[in-house]
């Protein structure tokens, strides 16, 4: 099976595929639970893994004018490399190479949205969030595998009579990593992001990935206006 990362998205989908197809795959989303899950992933570039820890007390709606904030927004798999030493605190080899294991750390991240995004898309957020009261509520309480189905689901060619359970023969076009992924590109096409300003939105530990995310949607390379031959 074909892993559906930033690889896969590169070469399927190439860049950013617009607000008007982002608004169309949230409107062929099948139940509210899903069209609120994609919206979610979208607007906020998170992890499947990461949604579900997001609280309303975090979502400052008031922020300004033009924007809302997100704050302390858990970022996964921020890891740092341990290399393994035996009782002598030499390395330990394999074939020639230091062995090594990822020990996992915590991260967070704080960034804003920009309201009145094209095709309505924050405004359907914004009224979301505002019907909720409790300030200690979970916005996704939702499980990792149910955000994956959902949104795998989307403009899904399952036959109306097979089983529910073989949903994932079926899967469209739509998957978590793909609406970060697009997020991304959004906001290099939408907002002229840099690395800089990506590494920082995502809370990326390095340059490595934005870059990967700028060569996707290489809008450095459009040239408008009249040109002089």
């Amino acid at each position: 099976m074909t892993r559906r990362n930033t690889d896969y998205f590169k070469a399927t989908v190439g860049g950013f595929s617009g607000y008007a197809r982002i608004k169309q795959a949230y409107n062929n989303a099948k139940t509210n639970r899903a069209k609120a899950i994609f919206l979610g992933l979208f607007l906020t570039g998170c992890r499947a893994m990461e949604l579900p820890l997001l609280k309303r007390s975090q979502i400052d709606l008031d922020y300004s004018e033009e924007n809302f904030f997100i704050r302390r927004l858990y970022v996964e798999k921020q890891k740092k490399v341990l290399f393994i030493k035996d009782d002598d605190g030499n390395d330990v080899l394999k074939n020639g190479r230091k062995t090594f294991h990822f020990e996992s750390k915590e991260g967070y991240r704080s960034f804003p949205i920009r309201k009145g995004m094209p095709e309505k898309l924050t405004d359907i957020f914004i009224d979301l969030i505002e019907r909720i009261k409790n300030p200690n509520t979970v916005i996704f309480p939702y499980t990792y595998n149910v955000i994956y189905s959902d949104i795998c689901m989307i403009e899904s060619s399952q036959p109306p009579n097979s089983p529910k359970r073989d949903w994932w023969k079926f899967k469209g076009e739509w998957y978590p990593h793909r609406l970060r992924s697009e997020r991304c590109c959004s906001l290099i096409k939408s907002h002229g992001y840099n690395t800089m300003k990506l590494q920082k939105y995502f809370g990326w530990s390095s340059p490595d990935m934005p870059n990967v995310y700028s060569d996707i949607q290489a809008e450095d390379l459009v040239v408008e206006g009249n040109v002089k031959w």
